[in-house]
């Protein structure tokens, strides 16, 4: 069962634990953490939180120990480049069906991406989740993800944005 609650204490420390250096490795351990939090209050296989520049699409930090197969992608690709479109959520039921889909796994069957949004609601960030089911995402997995999104934008804040 999802503490919300935990969930937002917990990526709020990690936030707050960013040094005012705003050293990459620093946001870079912060980041795994956030999504190490995620994934284990949310129930999901797998979590990534992103950042969004003009042009590109960094993963950040993500979960587990094996580096996905696109670290980095332009923002004109993938499933992202609609949620960074439509600054809204995108739930693929199954991403075999879905075009847009970048393979970061081969075991993904269902993916959530939720965007991350900064001043003037432009977006700055993302949050993926993957499952290796199909329909494993539902409204309250949206929501919970749109709630930690709103915790990260100081995970950003370093003038880049």
């Amino acid at each position: 069962m999802r503490d919300e609650q935990r969930a937002q204490e917990e990526i709020g420390r990690a936030i707050a634990a960013i040094p005012a250096s705003r050293a990459p490795s620093s946001r870079a351990t912060a980041a795994k953490l956030i999504s190490e939090v995620i994934r284990s209050e949310g129930g999901y296989r797998w979590v990534a939180v992103c950042e969004v520049s003009d042009t590109e699409v960094t993963l950040i930090g993500w979960t587990g120990s094996e580096t996905p197969a696109f670290v980095s992608f332009p923002v004109s690709k993938g499933v992202t480049r609609d949620v960074i479109k439509n600054r809204a959520p995108i739930v693929i039921s199954d991403v075999r069906k879905d075009a847009r889909y970048l393979v970061a796994h081969s075991s993904t069957r269902s993916e959530v991406i939720v965007p991350i949004l900064g001043a003037g609601g432009r977006v700055i960030g993302s949050i993926e989740a993957d499952s290796d089911r199909e329909n494993a995402f539902s409204e309250l997995d949206v929501r919970f993800l749109e709630r930690c999104a709103e915790k990260l934008e100081r995970l950003f804040a370093d003038g880049k944005h």
